[in-house]
């Protein structure tokens, strides 16, 4: 059965890349988490490994499918 978090081989790789090899931390961190999730561990059990909230864990997924590697950057913020 396939779950909402079941990565096809392509996505795999590009995650596992990022993981490896991005250089942004909060990129390589996301990635590992989408990994996680993958890999079957519960949201509830990542938020609690990577010390974030829950909704943080299903808003980095939404990001990931949305727009891949790219979602899970920092995105710019305005002011100074």
């Amino acid at each position: 059965m396939k779950t909402e978090y079941e990565l096809r081989p392509k996505e795999l790789a590009e995650v596992e890349k990022a993981i490896r090899q991005d250089k942004r931390a909060e990129v390589r961190q996301r990635a590992l988490v989408i990994r996680l999730l993958h890999l079957g561990y519960k949201p509830e059990d990542i938020a609690q490994q990577q010390m974030v909230s829950i909704p943080t864990i299903y808003n980095w997924h939404r990001n990931w499918r949305k727009d891949g590697v790219e979602g899970l950057a920092n995105k710019p913020r305005k002011g100074r």
